[in-house]
């Protein structure tokens, strides 16, 4: 017999971190560690970050405390990093830990690292040699929402795993947590014993109470319903805060899905479109919500029936994506862009890159598989102001490199699309 020898001299490397109340950088870390060790024979060792002096490499979510090392981020988002590298170490600081996360993948990516697909297959894993290659990144992402989702799922626990590690791997991700979602139904859910109480608060009102009903609609000239809805986005955002749970800073007020907004003459008076009652109902909550917490949003949709604009101006904390199929108004989506710009504190934009009922999952079929063309519209959506980015599509390999290209340029608009479709 023979014996087969992997006769690399192991590197040693030195990790300096926070080791508390960091639970971002700490998984990020495991990552990091279980990356560079796939093809390359390293060991490491962790030490708290306050011990870093130059060797090795820090992950830094304290960028006052590394001055040198966090030129230009200040004033920046929350989502911005700087990488440097040089022959002794590196260095990733960010604004936050998911900056640091962010930044990880920048320093992988540099060492030669990609994550086309979501399995493990469509990964490049190199053998490294030089760990601390000369490079620096600053960057920041130009779109501060960025989600590509399978609209029907990923059908298993593995497929789960691979699509969220691709996930990050791509940066993808948030730092307004959008939600802008049908939200009528969840609240009346998980409210259901006191909503059977208040058969007024439907529209139309409700009639049997034996079982909820299927996308409920609300009055919405009901003001004891307002109050209702205003003190259960309170008991949300005071639950999610506690446990840590960032997605309280934005909390959608749309309506459940498919037709019907209430049309009574009171819900007449309160504005002469559907999207001035819609909205109205949701300015009030975004109102009254902006008094105790300045950092929370409320999301909404140009969607369906209320796809046009408002008649006025909407409280500057409400964030509002523009649907690009299922628009009944008059306006081009570009028009819509430019209109709800002018009425909403923020806007983004749902795409639909593919859709099983729409598409088949034909090959050529869906707007993934034409990247090409997709670049020039994301770029367009971007010139026009859009700063948030939310698509459905489906599983597909046919559709696997428009996923990948679209996800870097929502991080980097500028980014070098036609070198990754290359590689």
């Amino acid at each position: 017999g023979s014996i087969f020898c992997s006769c690399h001299a192991q590197k040693k490397i030195t990790i300096y971190a926070s080791q508390a109340n960091s639970d971002t950088i700490q998984k990020a870390l495991k990552v990091l560690q279980g990356q560079l060790s796939l093809n390359s024979a390293v060991a490491f060792e962790v030490k708290d970050e306050r011990l870093f002096s130059g060797s090795g490499l820090l992950l830094s979510a304290q960028p006052n405390s590394w001055p040198r090392f966090a030129e230009g981020l200040k004033g920046k988002s929350v989502e911005a990093v700087s990488v440097k590298s040089s022959k002794k170490g590196a260095t990733i600081v960010g604004n936050s830990q998911l900056a640091v996360q962010h930044g990880i993948f920048i320093y992988l990516e540099a060492l030669g690292f990609r994550y086309y697909f979501p399995n493990p297959d469509w990964y490049i894993t190199p053998q490294v040699s030089d760990f601390f290659p000369k490079f620096e990144r600053l960057t920041d992402p130009s779109f501060v929402h960025r989600r590509i989702w399978y609209s029907y799922g990923t059908g298993s626990p593995k497929a789960e795993a691979d699509y969220n590690f691709w996930f990050q791997a791509n940066r993808l991700g948030t730092s307004v947590y959008a939600n802008f979602g049908h939200a009528y139904d969840d609240i009346v859910y998980r409210n259901w014993e006191i909503f059977k109480q208040h058969k007024e608060w439907f529209f139309p009102p409700l009639t049997n109470t034996a079982t909820m009903p299927a996308d409920p609609k609300f009055n919405l000239a009901d003001e004891s319903l307002l109050q209702f809805v205003i003190d259960d986005a309170v008991k949300r955002i005071e639950a999610k805060k506690k446990a840590g749970d960032q997605s309280y800073k934005m909390i959608s007020m749309m309506p459940s899905d498919g037709l019907g907004t209430c049309n009574t003459p009171a819900c007449l008076r309160l504005g002469s479109t559907i999207t001035d009652r819609v909205f109205y109902f949701s300015d009030r909550v975004a109102k009254a919500l902006r008094q105790k917490y300045p950092d929370v949003w409320i999301g909404g949709m140009s969607y369906g029936e209320y796809a046009e604009p408002p008649t006025n101006k909407l409280e500057p904390n409400t964030y509002v994506n523009i649907a690009t199929a299922f628009n009944s108004s008059k306006y081009s989506i570009e028009d819509l862009i430019r209109l709800w710009s002018q009425k909403a504190g923020r806007t983004g934009i749902y795409d639909y890159l593919s859709l099983y009922n729409w598409d088949w999952d034909m090959p050529g079929q869906s707007q993934a598989a034409h990247y090409t063309k997709y670049v020039s519209t994301l770029k367009k959506y971007y010139n026009l102001g859009v700063r948030g980015f939310e698509a459905e599509t489906n599983v597909g390999i046919n559709k696997g490199i428009g996923h990948y290209l679209i996800s870097n340029l929502l991080w980097d608009i500028k980014d070098d699309w036609k070198k990754r479709e290359s590689e």
